[in-house]
């Protein structure tokens, strides 16, 4: 089971806590020995502190993709960022020579040709970015009409701090993920030509909550 927690001693000890509490009501205890913390970006002074605070040991991530070599419990979140681009990139490299190859195959069409719908004279095969953006316009939808859900009410209560998300400027400490939804937010704007007729495109979008 993994179990992933904000970087800082008062998460990692409700965590805990919550566990001592599971343990307390169904008898199932964590193995000490085989349980492990992995950190990305965090300060060594903190980092100390919350292991201090679990008891857990301090795991080691070591593997290599794609060319990236990551090995270091402390390995940077922009490192992580990073090979998540090039995976991204790469898949889509892949699927892109596989469909395009004019080699010894039949020479098919462009890939973007290729990703659009059958209808249109495409294969129906979606284009990762753009997929990606569509998932983030999802998630910028929720965090600027909905309260519901725990990973929408704890964004917009600890990163937000209740800001509308239209206007909330990126900072060095949001995630990955939201730093791409605050990315789209902002594409999603020019090509509306405002705010306001951004967030009434992306509401015409769901249908009796449904994105």
């Amino acid at each position: 089971m993994m179990i992933f927690v904000r970087r800082d001693v008062p998460s990692v000890a409700a965590v805990k806590s919550t566990l001592s509490l599971f343990a307390e009501l169904f008898g199932l205890h964590a193995n000490i020995e085989k349980t492990n913390m992995y950190f990305g970006g965090v300060h060594p002074d903190v980092m100390e502190a919350m292991l201090a605070a679990t008891g857990f040991s301090d795991g080691q991530l070591t593997f290599r993709y794609l060319g990236v070599p990551l090995s270091s419990s402390r390995v940077s979140v922009a490192m992580f960022d990073s090979l998540i681009l090039k995976i991204k990139h790469s898949i889509q490299h892949w699927y892109s020579n596989f469909l395009t190859y004019a080699g010894r195959r039949m020479v098919f069409k462009k890939w973007k040709d290729i990703c659009l719908p059958w209808d249109a004279g495409g294969f129906n095969i979606k284009d990762l970015s753009t997929w990606n953006d569509a998932l983030q316009c999802r998630w910028l939808y929720l965090l600027a009409h909905t309260t519901v859900g725990s990973w929408v009410s704890w964004h917009q209560a600890y990163l937000l701090q209740h800001q509308s998300i239209w206007i909330v400027q990126s900072e060095d400490s949001f995630s990955s993920s939201l730093k791409g939804i605050l990315t789209v937010r902002d594409m999603l704007v020019a090509l509306a030509g405002s705010i306001t007729n951004a967030s009434f495109l992306i509401n015409s979008w769901c249908s009796h909550g449904k994105f």
